[in-house]
This record gives C-alpha cells, sequence and structure tokens, in this order.
C-alpha cells in the first residue's frame, strides 16, 4: 500500500514518491474477453495480453540498456528508427508530417523526405535514449551552465523552465533538477501502456525528479511549491490535446486551457520569470544546453490577456527553434495545421 501523502506539503521533500505516480488503469473483468462491444474486448486485450507482452519486451530492454555507453544505446536507437520508418512507410500520419513539413518549412517533396528520414533516426535515439538520460545529463552540464543557472535563481528567485520536445528533454529536466539551488518540477501525460509508465517513473525516482501526472491534487502541489519558493518549475509547452500539440502555435490561436497558458498562470501567481530552454542534439549522444533571455509576463488589462500575450511572447522564442531543428522535433507526428 502506498503511503499517504500529507494534507498541507511546503516542499517536495515532504512528499513520497509515489505521488508522482500515473493512475493506474482498473483491471477490465473477464466477462470483457467474450463481450458482444467491441471496445470492451479490445481493452480486455489490451491490459491482458497486449500491454503486457509488449511492455515486458520494453522494460527488458531498457534495463539491459542502462548497462550500456550512452553512444552505443544512442547507435541502436539510430537503427531502430531506420526499421520504423520502413515498417510505417505508408502510414497515413506520415504523409501528414511530410505536408506539414513542405507547409513550415517551404520545401518541395523530396527534401522534406530526406528531413523526415532525419527524423526517424533521431526519434529512434530519443526512445532508446530514456535508458541513458542520467548519463547524457552529467556528460551536457558544464561549471558555465551552473553559473548562468545559479545567476539566474539569484536574480529572480523563482524560474520556471519552458521547453518543448527537442533534443533530450527528459536529460534535460534531471540536469536543471540537480543544477538549481532548489528542486525543479512540474507536470507530465503519462504513457498509456502502465508499463512504459513504470519506466519512465523508475528513471525519475532513482534521479530525484518530481513531475506530476495530471490532476487537481497535481495543480495544488505545483502551484504550493512554486508560490512558497520551495521549487522551480519545469514545463514541456509543446504537449499533446485531442491528438494535436497546440504549441508552437503556428498561426493559430493560443489555447486557455494549454501547457503554455498554465505556465503563464503559475508565472503570474509566484512571482516567477519565465525562462525558455532546450537541449539539441549536437551529434550522437553529444548534447548542448540552449538557455534563452527570460520572457517577461506581459502587463495587460485582464489575466486572460496577460496569458494570451506571454504566451504569444514565448512563441516568438520558440516557433523558430522548432522550425530550424524540425528533424528533432518529436511532436511533429502529432501536428495539425
Amino acid at each position: 500500500m502506498r503511503p499517504p501523502a500529507p494534507k498541507n506539503p511546503q516542499s517536495v521533500a515532504d512528499l513520497p514518491f509515489d505521488v508522482t505516480r500515473a493512475p493506474r488503469p482498473p483491471a477490465p473483468p473477464l466477462a470483457w474477453s467474450w463481450s458482444a462491444r467491441p471496445g470492451q474486448r479490445k481493452a480486455w486485450r489490451w491490459y491482458w495480453l497486449g500491454d503486457p507482452l509488449i511492455g515486458s519486451g520494453k522494460v527488458a530492454m531498457h534495463h539491459l540498456m542502462r548497462a550500456l555507453p550512452s553512444g552505443v544505446v544512442s547507435g541502436l536507437g539510430g537503427r531502430l528508427g531506420r526499421v520504423a520508418h520502413r515498417v510505417y512507410g505508408r502510414a497515413p500520419f506520415l504523409s501528414q508530417m511530410r505536408r506539414n513539413t513542405q507547409t513550415l518549412l517551404g520545401v518541395d517533396e523530396g527534401a522534406a523526405n530526406v528531413l523526415l528520414a532525419d527524423w526517424w533516426v533521431n526519434t529512434g535515439r530519443i526512445y532508446a535514449e530514456f535508458a541513458s538520460v542520467g548519463k547524457i545529463a552529467r556528460a551536457t552540464r558544464t561549471e558555465v551552465l551552473d553559473r548562468d543557472l545559479a545567476a539566474l535563481a539569484e536574480r529572480y528567485g523563482t524560474v520556471i523552465f519552458v521547453s518543448v520536445h527537442v533534443g533530450s528533454w527528459e536529460s534535460l529536466f534531471g540536469l536543471l533538477n540537480t543544477a538549481m539551488d532548489r528542486p525543479v518540477i512540474g507536470p507530465y501525460q503519462p504513457e498509456a501502456s502502465r508499463f512504459s509508465n513504470a519506466v519512465v517513473e523508475g528513471s525519475r525516482k532513482r534521479r530525484g525528479v518530481y513531475a506530476f501526472p495530471p490532476g487537481r491534487r497535481s495543480a495544488i502541489h505545483l502551484s504550493r511549491f512554486l508560490g512558497n519558493g520551495s521549487a522551480h518549475g519545469f514545463f514541456m509547452i509543446d504537449e499533446i490535446h485531442n491528438g494535436s500539440s497546440r504549441f508552437p502555435l503556428f498561426g493559430r490561436p493560443v489555447a486557455p486551457g494549454s501547457n503554455a497558458a498554465r505556465a503563464v498562470k503559475l508565472a503570474i501567481r509566484s512571482d516567477a520569470v519565465l525562462v525558455p530552454v532546450i537541449m539539441p542534439r549536437r551529434a550522437g549522444a553529444a548534447f548542448d544546453v540552449r538557455l534563452f533571455d527570460p520572457v517577461p509576463v506581459v502587463d495587460a488589462k485582464t489575466e486572460w490577456d496577460t496569458i494570451r500575450l506571454t504566451v504569444r511572447a514565448l512563441n516568438e522564442v520558440f516557433e523558430p527553434v522548432v522550425k530550424d531543428d524540425l528533424r528533432q522535433w518529436f511532436m511533429l507526428t502529432t501536428l495539425n495545421l
């Protein structure tokens, strides 16, 4: 049984790590296996057959790769990415990715196909490198970066880092958590597989990273710990909603319930500074951290105007970044323009 969380924790140090775990889905009853409803039969097969079969393989591969050098792991992932590209070569979502690439970059189909081939290799690397995120973070951390981060905390107090899925975002989360003067926390979207969630949770527990799943209690923790100055924040603001990433905007309106809007709202209420940051791949398993200038919260008449205009200011930073690193942007597969 999980230990109960205290009623009024004042920092993540007061919380058991189990509060960060994704909610466990209820087990479908045996009767669903012969149900007349296709959805129930599918749910039963996934929970009892598909997820354990695929998921146990993922768990075994993850722990095997943890023992290997990060360069070897990354190279294996790149090869698997090429295989996945061939397997999904005719999938409808690949056509959408090609159209998006042509629209965003103004290139022809041939140039888009070259970029997408690189995207698959990079994505294969990222999946495999999850077994090496701690090693990658330690290799990327530098004295110069530590000084820059310390200067941010000293000047602004509470910092909310905002980022997009370019390069190694999970390594970046852990790097910031160890390099800052207090814990770095944020929200995350759990995987569909309970086995994949177990891999993510185990990795974060080993590295002391607290990320909270969606829910009212998690929102309270984030608001309280950022508000009382016991933690800094880390928000991935290109999250998926209804099958599509909502950021960068690419000409679309700001979504009120997006992670970008939530990050700005928390910055307003905790008097924090918003700092864009990414950790793009340089070559192989080598990455760089790119810290951008803080984005001030816009002074507007209403809170929503403040949020909307500030998100647009963040978009001015990230939209060119994503276009420049489109082959590394994981969310390209989910973009609906």
